[in-house]
């Protein structure tokens, strides 16, 4: 809502508002999630031969 001195959002405004901050924040987690995943999957492994039992 807006009069001469200062605008307001109306009820429904306010009510998106906060469920699209709520997303952001989901968001912004979820790249933090994937960020901190990424270097996990990065570089070489390696297999070592297994040992033989047999003596």
């Amino acid at each position: 809502m807006r009069n001469t001195r200062n605008v307001e959002l109306t009820n429904e405004g306010q009510a998106l508002l906060t469920q699209a901050r709520h997303a952001l924040a989901n968001v912004a987690a979820a790249m933090d999630a994937v960020a901190a995943v990424q270097g996990l999957l990065r570089g070489r492994t390696r297999r070592q031969p297994e040992r033989s039992s047999k003596s």
